[in-house]
């Protein structure tokens, strides 16, 4: 088999030569969007439809896919009665069931100006409860903000046993709908099912209101306040090696690679015809970071390419 490993060099200049014109770009004067079009959110209840989620404990509870409909309802509810300035949309307002895929495309769709996906937990300890917030990556300061929010909401007025916040690099894993949306996004986990007590005040009237206003308190802060700028639009990968025939990104020779292994076509080179590529960061920071981690299991010329705008 033939492989080829690209010059780290010389992508590393044309990466300075984009970094510097986007900080060039940057400088230069830009309308506040978020005042010319009006604060748009989109609320994502987690699962529906044929994906229920986690299963209900007992006939009297109901599955995550519904308690996450309502959470997320009642949360769009508060949005537009005391921010009626906010345009609000939902992924789905009935049990019906959404790809994530179709969940980010229907945000960028929107054109929001922030994400926030509802889901409940699990765990195979029944003792543990709690809420839980997820962000895509520490180094997104206007995700991480909210989720901080959320967190402090949560614990101060909800009166709730908060866990943190988590990325991917700390919980191990990444999240679609917190990963390729290109706005700030955070994923709440409003309690564990799994524990009995914390499954009752989930499917109760008065945990879910509680719920509910907890986030809404934090979005509101959120959207009054002078919120730190995040950028999407340019993302960061690890190029691996490219390939003269197709091997599966399941590959053993993949197998020490961190974070999940995606093979795409490799439109610069016609011997070379396939391109193995992981990561999808937004700053260079934590893209220069995984870098380190790829070459420290191997793959010694592995380098970083960028895209904007998926280009």
């Amino acid at each position: 088999m033939h492989i080829r490993l690209l010059s780290l060099g010389v992508v590393i200049a044309w990466l300075v030569t984009l970094t510097l014109g986007q900080g060039i770009a940057q400088k230069k004067k830009r309308p506040n969007t978020s005042q010319n079009k009006g604060f748009v959110l989109v609320i994502d209840p987690g699962h529906g439809g044929k994906d229920t989620g986690r299963l209900r404990g007992s006939k009297s509870m109901k599955h995550e896919k519904s308690l996450n409909l309502t959470i997320a309802l009642k949360l769009g509810k508060y949005v537009k009665k005391y921010l009626p300035h906010i345009k609000v949309y939902y992924t789905r307002t009935t049990d019906r069931y959404l790809s994530l895929e179709e969940r980010v495309d229907f945000a960028h769709g929107k054109d929001a100006d922030a994400f926030i996906s509802v889901h409940c937990n699990s765990v195979e300890h029944k003792q543990v409860h709690g809420t839980e917030l997820h962000i895509h990556s520490f180094d997104l300061p206007a995700s991480k903000y909210l989720a901080k929010l959320i967190n402090k909401q949560f614990k101060q007025r909800a009166g709730r046993k908060v866990r943190g916040i988590y990325d991917a690099d700390k919980r191990q894993k990444n999240f679609y709908v917190v990963q390729y949306t290109r706005m700030p996004s955070v994923l709440v986990e409003c309690g564990y099912m799994t524990n009995t007590s914390e499954e009752k005040y989930l499917n109760s009237d008065r945990g879910q209101s509680i719920i509910a206003s907890a986030i809404f308190r934090a979005f509101r802060v959120y959207t009054q306040s002078k919120r730190p700028r995040e950028r999407r639009e340019i993302v960061y990968q690890v190029q691996l090696m490219a390939t003269q025939k197709p091997i599966s990104p399941d590959s053993e020779h993949f197998k020490d690679v961190p974070k999940e292994v995606k093979r795409v076509p490799n439109k610069h080179s016609k011997k070379y015809k396939y391109r193995y590529v992981t990561g999808w960061e937004y700053t260079l920071k934590g893209a220069r970071r995984l870098l380190n981690e790829i070459h420290s299991v191997g793959f010694k010329e592995a380098f970083l390419v960028a895209s904007k705008s998926g280009r």
